[in-house]
């Protein structure tokens, strides 16, 4: 009988234990039974299909499709499920570090490829022999459009030490050669910020192609101790956005004071307003333009409208694209991504931009195409290729330039004292 003294208090912990077990587990559904009926109905779903299919399905596939159409149901452009790789893929362009070639290219919807914008210095791809201008169309022998931008991107990068084999066109006396390299992944540094020599009349241009966690630390390196810059212009054009607390520094940089971007969350609650702290990298009065277009997205529009709205700089153009949601990336178990819009932004004047862009306080550049870019933009994956001009990417090159020539003539003849007043003919 003594030895048996203890077993009445320890079925008593035991039931304890289950009891909170249950009540942690289950607990929170009691509340919401309809919840609880959904996620079984979801679960009963996946296995009956998984297990009784006439057709054998991957159960990775299954869940990917039912995230995918959950999204999908959200009616926004943004909340999306990755797989792995390409979860991997937008990790590495907020780091801003990745095993790959070191090139910067543009991604071309009409075609389905990628033009060569840049490349890193004596990186693999300037070794190898790829050129500024070079269209990289294959990877891996499976042509880019097949694949679809990201997965490109993803193939063309890898693990450090590896190699990829890029099949890239190449126009010489107007007729396309392709050529094939196979090139050893290094470890990239994307050179997110460039800054160009002044020209004659003493005007810097500065370069953001995107915004990620060296962003901040290579623009103050850029621009600290700037001298006898008579104007800046901060050219954010075809930059697509990227971290949103990398674009509060950024724009920090240029501000002394002022509210940046006010983030508003479900039910129009305001969590958080972003305002600029003392002191800035660029000397006050120094004159800037911002150059944006149709591409400019997300954090460049962050960036933009808190220089435009706090009256730091003028905004030099096209209307750009509309991006006012904040995206959070997440993790699943299984590897896989889920990219969820979960916020808005304002920008310091209280506006959303969502779907409308920010409007160029001078608009420069040919209208005609102005309207066949922005309906581009909206379109996204919908777009027809085929209905662009013949002539497309001459008029873009020529209506790039129109937007710098004007932005330079805006500073050559800026005066503090009368800045709203300057209006430039567009020649």
């Amino acid at each position: 009988m003594e030895k048996n003294r203890y077993l009445p208090g320890l079925t008593l912990m035991l039931l304890a234990v289950v009891a909170i077990w249950w009540g942690t587990t289950y607990g929170p559904y009691l509340g919401n039974r309809d919840h609880y009926r959904n996620v079984r109905s979801l679960q009963l779903a996946l296995n009956a299909i998984y297990e009784n299919n006439v057709e054998p399905v991957a159960e990775e596939a299954l869940v990917r499709a039912a995230i995918d159409g959950m999204t999908r149901s959200l009616g926004d452009p943004y909340s999306q499920v990755l797989s792995a790789e390409e979860f991997e893929t937008l990790q590495e362009d907020v780091k801003g570090e990745f095993g790959g070639i070191g090139v910067e290219v543009r991604y071309r919807p009409d075609t389905g490829d990628f033009i060569v914008n840049e490349l890193v210095e004596n990186g693999p791809a300037m070794k190898s022999g790829i050129i500024i201008g070079d269209v990289i169309f294959k990877v891996n022998s499976v042509l880019c459009r097949d694949m679809g931008q990201i997965k490109s991107l993803s193939n063309i990068r890898g693990i450090i030490g590896t190699s990829v084999n890029i099949g890239i066109m190449r126009n010489v006396n107007n007729i396309n050669n392709e050529l094939y390299y196979n090139i050893m992944r290094d470890k990239i540094l994307l050179q997110s910020v460039r800054l160009a020599e002044s020209d004659e009349n003493g005007i810097m241009v500065l370069k953001i192609s995107g915004f990620d966690t060296h962003t901040p630390d290579m623009l103050r390196e850029k621009l600290s101790g700037l001298k006898n810059c008579r104007g800046l212009i901060v050219d954010l054009r075809d930059n697509g956005g990227g971290e949103l607390n990398a674009a509060r520094e950024v724009a920090d940089h240029f501000l002394d004071s002022g509210v940046i971007y006010t983030v508003i969350e479900r039910g129009g609650e305001v969590t958080e307003i972003a305002r600029a702290t003392k002191g800035t990298v660029v000397d006050p009065q120094i004159p800037i333009v911002v150059l944006v277009n149709d591409s400019s997205a997300s954090a460049s529009e962050i960036v933009a409208s808190a220089l435009q709205d706090n009256g730091r700089a003028k905004l030099v153009g096209y209307q750009t694209f509309g991006k006012g949601t904040i995206i959070q990336p997440m993790r699943l178990p299984n590897r896989m991504g889920l990219i969820l819009a979960v916020s808005y932004y304002a920008t310091p004047s209280g506006k959303r931009i969502e779907g409308i862009g920010l409007h160029p306080d001078i608009e420069a550049g040919d209208p005609a195409l102005r309207q066949e870019l922005r309906r581009m933009s909206l379109e996204g994956g919908n777009f027809d290729p085929s209905s662009l001009p013949p002539n497309y990417l001459e008029q873009r090159k020529a209506s790039d330039a129109e937007q710098m020539r004007i932005a330079k003539e805006y500073l050559l003849h800026f005066k503090a004292d009368s800045q709203d007043k300057i209006q430039l003919e567009q020649k």
